[in-house]
């Protein structure tokens, strides 16, 4: 109990200014009550606590860099050229001990579901908050604690399904098949749309697009949908996003570099700003950036992805920077231009991280189509990101399996592991990983280790095959 207890006021100090902290402060508990029963007998504080869970996922390495940086690597799309310290995943050969940073991975993750569990435990049945403001931010936690579901199976593969705070219950849970869980998040999705408003929300300087409202759900629901293989429903969640021309629109080609502007048109979800409301750059940015300083970039697009772009192709020169830096020529992700601060000031640009944007909805249609056996619709939509980007229309002899996928490879390039998750889905990793690293590439290593640390503490975590 008194763990659940320290979490909230956690929750709370997260999601509320330096000023609010004075008035938690003045907080006095009743003897026979615990802080937590306080926090959600009022609106504001339990938005405060719904703010901290956001604040959780905005601060965590896994979510603000770790997803695009290390399976980026895994799939061959950038390597990190400072060091030998990434090789695990430049080669595929991680392991549950030895690679640390798999713990990372795991436990942020975890951590943010374990806050969004306590939101929507908060809420449950809860009389003293408005009724319709229950039901938004208990819509709102479920849609991100299945965001963050999304993101652990496609790394892991089967993992605990832990909805609930009770530590006495979630420390022995055995490992959920990925299957169950994408049930279990389309079910859990499928009602967290109707709970939650088409506009999007304000809460705690949290705004604009970097709360869910119902298209966000929608879109995951599409992009799970089309992941576990019901190609109907992915289309047809797809289609009510797109047809949402109100709020979203793709950018021209020659706004191709404002797409991860804030609020940009394009973005259905984005995050807040991880280090204050006034942040204008990423962690991404000041990761994958050599700065004005720099004699050497630490990271560096690699050669298998610089040659899929074709010719003429918009998106190679506004999402890759080229560097000449002490004689030598490299290229760098550009989607996220500002390293810092000062950079975003004199750009006068404010960047967010983006979890979902509209083009991937054109691709989720157009694969949900052709699985259908709409040919006709799936090059239609492929055409609408192709000519955005200055290209051609897929050519009337292409494979359309191998076209949507060289279309995500371009279009999501270094971007929360959609081609790491992609090609593990289609079938296609033992033949492109076989083919990019014949010394090293196990088919097992499409699955990353559980760590060890949390096999440890939980004796019915079983491990991956292959791994010792």
């Amino acid at each position: 109990m008194k763990l659940k207890s320290t979490l909230y006021i956690g929750l709370l100090l997260a999601g509320l200014g330096l000023s609010s902290c004075e008035k938690l402060i003045e907080i006095d508990a009743p003897t026979n009550e615990l802080p937590s029963d306080v926090i959600f007998k009022s609106e504001g504080t339990a938005k405060s606590a719904l703010a901290g869970a956001y604040t959780a996922v905005t601060t965590s390495s896994a979510f603000n860099v770790n997803f695009t940086q290390f399976n980026a690597m895994a799939a061959g799309e950038i390597d990190f050229v400072g060091s030998t310290v990434f090789q695990d995943f430049m080669q595929n050969t991680y392991d549950p001990v030895v690679t640390t940073r798999m713990s990372g991975l795991w436990s942020e993750v975890y951590a943010a579901i374990y806050r969004f569990n306590s939101v929507i435990e908060g809420l449950k049945d809860n009389a003293a908050i408005p009724a319709a403001s229950v039901q938004q931010m208990t819509g709102e936690a479920r849609v991100m604690r299945a965001y963050c579901y999304f993101h652990l199976i496609n790394m892991f593969g089967a993992v605990p399904l832990i909805n609930t705070t009770d530590v006495n219950i979630t420390s022995t849970l055995p490992r959920v098949p990925a299957t169950e869980i994408y049930t279990w998040m389309a079910s859990e999705l499928e009602e967290a749309k109707d709970q939650v408003g088409e506009t999007y929300q304000s809460n705690n300087n949290v705004n604009s697009r970097s709360q869910v409202n119902r298209s966000a759900a929608k879109a995951l629901l599409a992009r799970v949908y089309l992941y576990s293989g019901n190609y109907a429903l992915a289309e047809q969640y797809a289609t009510e996003v797109i047809a949402k021309t109100d709020l979203y629109s793709l950018l021209p080609k020659e706004q191709l570099a404002n797409v991860f502007l804030k609020d940009a048109k394009e973005a259905i979800l984005q995050m807040g700003p991880a280090v204050a409301t006034t942040n204008g750059y990423t962690v991404e940015g000041s990761t994958f950036l050599p700065t004005t300083t720099s004699t050497v970039a630490n990271y560096e697009l690699t050669s298998y992805l610089l040659s899929a772009f074709e010719a003429g192709d918009a998106r190679r020169t506004a999402w890759v920077k080229e560097s000449n830096l002490s004689g030598k020529q490299t290229f760098q992700p550009y989607k996220f231009r500002n390293f810092n601060q000062a950079t975003a000031v004199s750009l006068t640009r404010t960047e967010l991280p983006m979890l979902l944007r509209l083009a991937e909805q054109y691709l989720i249609r157009a694969e949900a189509r052709f699985r259908s056996n709409n040919t006709t619709g799936a090059r239609e939509d492929l055409n609408v990101i192709r000519r955005r980007a200055g290209l051609n229309d897929v050519a009337t002899t292409a494979n359309i399996e191998e076209a949507i996928l060289k279309e995500r490879q371009i279009e999501f390039f270094c971007e929360l592991g959609d081609r790491w998750y992609s090609i593990k889905r289609m079938g296609k990793a033992d033949t492109i990983m076989g083919a990019l690293r014949p010394n090293t590439w196990h088919s097992y290593a499409q699955l990353y280790p559980i760590p060890q640390g949390a096999r440890d503490t939980n004796p019915f975590l079983t491990q991956n095959d292959g791994y010792r």
